[in-house]
């Protein structure tokens, strides 16, 4: 499945969700923006900005893996699901049902795009 990003007139909003409408659910999925997804994008398109501009910092891989056993370790301690919010949880959800659909990004293109970082 691909996903694409559209601007629709007011006048024929309606319209279109119409139009959408007619599609099974298998064929076509509204995927509305809200407010986090918005803030999210924002903040990692500002993030690959810097990486670009060579303005970022990095940390090397053993302190990144200290920091990761760290944070799992604490994460181990508590119910973290039932701490998170609806719309982390609808976010997980939605990122499992992507990838149960197949929709995933190879590790190999995530390589190559970032590959003058690494």
């Amino acid at each position: 499945m691909k996903t694409i990003q559209l601007r629709i007139n007011d006048k024929v909003y309606d319209k279109f969700l119409w139009l959408l409408s007619k599609f099974s659910k298998d064929e076509i999925e509204i995927i509305n923006e809200n407010e986090d997804f918005i803030t999210t994008q924002k903040y990692l398109q500002n993030e690959i900005s810097e990486i670009e501009k060579e303005n970022a910092s990095f940390v090397s891989e053993e302190i990144l893996e200290s920091k990761l056993n760290t944070s799992i370790s604490n994460q181990n301690e508590t119910n973290w699901w039932s701490e998170m919010s609806d719309e982390e949880k609808e976010a997980i959800e939605i990122g499992l049902k992507q990838a149960d659909k197949g929709i995933l990004v190879s590790n190999e293109k995530v390589m190559q795009r970032f590959k003058k970082w690494h």
